[in-house]
């Protein structure tokens, strides 16, 4: 997938030009989300094997100095933005867990709502705990 693809070399990219080794992001992100990130998931992330959940997108954003259009790869050449949806970038995370696009696209928009809702209500409950 494009969008996957590029995300995974952006991500990359950005890292290098601001001279950060993986283990100094992976020690970065780990301060900034207060949660272990090994280096060994930051080259996953890099070669597109997974794709991170929102909150480290958005702390990589914070470190790089970049936005996450810039991440995703978004910015038109003519300075419009394409945005990424919640539903698209669930499907882009469960692509990196084995869920197929073709499968994805048989859920109704009901039951990507419940897995969005659910996703959050885990994501709140585990920064509750923090």
């Amino acid at each position: 997938m494009e969008v996957k693809n590029t995300f995974a070399q952006n991500l990359a990219k950005f890292r290098k030009e601001k001279k950060i080794s993986q283990i100094q992001m992976a020690k970065l992100l780990e301060e900034k989300l207060k949660t272990p990130i090994s280096n060994s998931s930051i080259s996953h992330w890099e070669k597109g094997d997974y794709i991170p959940s929102v909150d480290v997108i958005f702390a990589y954003c914070d470190i790089l100095e970049i936005s996450a259009n810039d991440i995703y790869g978004t910015t038109e050449k003519d300075d419009s933005v394409k945005q990424i949806t919640p539903t698209e970038h669930l499907q882009l995370s469960l692509e990196s867990v084995g869920i197929s696009k073709s499968d994805f696209d048989k859920l109704s928009s009901e039951e990507i709502d419940i897995i969005l809702a659910n996703a959050k209500s885990l994501a709140e409950s585990f920064i509750g705990r923090k």
